[in-house]
């Protein structure tokens, strides 16, 4: 067994360069863009507006039930509101600083996903005496 590390790992900025042209190459030449505030929060009220609704649809059984609870969820006044409410909370959840470099192309939600998934891998290997290669 190797050396463990116990540092975290934190990007660089010549990494994250890398990782742009990487994903540009992936998306064959033809990057979507750089992300930008509207973008991002145009996701994530997309996100508010599935997890309400799936909310209303969690104790539903039959295919009608779901279209006629979704009609009278996006029909109700008080819709839009919490659409906006919840869309607030995932801005202050996803986008709040973690002291790390991001790639142009990488969602906010997956951003957290990824910054809340590092510690655990990180953990995991210093339990079972792994050792975590640097740059991964």
């Amino acid at each position: 067994m190797g050396m463990v590390h116990t540092q975290s790992f934190a990007r660089s900025r010549a990494g994250v360069d890398r990782l742009e042209e990487i994903q540009a190459e992936e998306y064959r030449g033809q990057p979507p863009g750089p992300r930008d505030e509207q973008q991002d929060r145009r996701i994530l009220r997309e996100i508010a507006q599935r997890q309400l609704m799936a909310e209303r649809l969690a104790d539903m059984s039959a295919a009608a039930d779901y279209r006629d609870a979704l009609v009278e969820l996006v029909g109700e006044p008080g819709y839009e509101a919490a659409v906006e409410m919840r869309t607030r909370e995932l801005e202050a959840y996803y986008l709040g600083a973690d002291g790390d470099i991001w790639s142009q192309y990488e969602r906010p939600d997956h951003r957290r996903r990824l910054s809340e998934l590092v510690p655990v891998v990180e953990g995991a290997a210093m339990q079972t005496g792994y050792d975590i290669p640097d740059g991964p």
